[in-house]
């Protein structure tokens, strides 16, 4: 089964420049047509892959900062302490906002909150 999406793109870019400003007389000076083919399934699959593993590996260290200063008494200090406040907020970040980019940034899909979704992603 070809689980494959080719989408062809064709693209014309038109650059227009204005050589005399006073009798307002301009130019295309170049006109390009590309043609691109993607391939996105299997390209998106792999992005998706290497987002998913980024935002493990951002849980997963953070929370392993979180247990040493919890379980060893030495650590429990002012500085660390600032240190587990910065590795919660990197994994609220890894639970709540990297899934949401990813999951934007392979999808095909746009619904209503779109825009919204986007500003949450920016402003974090």
């Amino acid at each position: 089964m070809n689980n494959n999406i080719v989408i062809t793109i064709n693209t014309t870019y038109n650059t227009t420049y204005n050589y005399d400003i006073i009798h307002n007389q301009s130019i295309i000076y170049n006109t390009l047509n590309n043609t691109y083919t993607y391939l996105l399934y299997i390209e998106k699959r792999y992005w998706c892959l290497c987002l998913m593993i980024f935002s493990i590996a951002t849980l997963f260290g953070n929370s392993l900062v979180v247990l040493s200063v919890i379980r060893e008494r030495s650590l429990r200090n002012a500085t660390n302490w600032f240190i587990v406040s910065l590795a919660i907020a990197d994994i609220s970040l890894a639970i709540l906002v990297m899934p949401l980019a990813t999951w934007l940034e392979v999808s095909l899909i746009i619904f209503p909150f779109f825009k919204f979704l986007l500003m949450i992603i920016i402003i974090d």
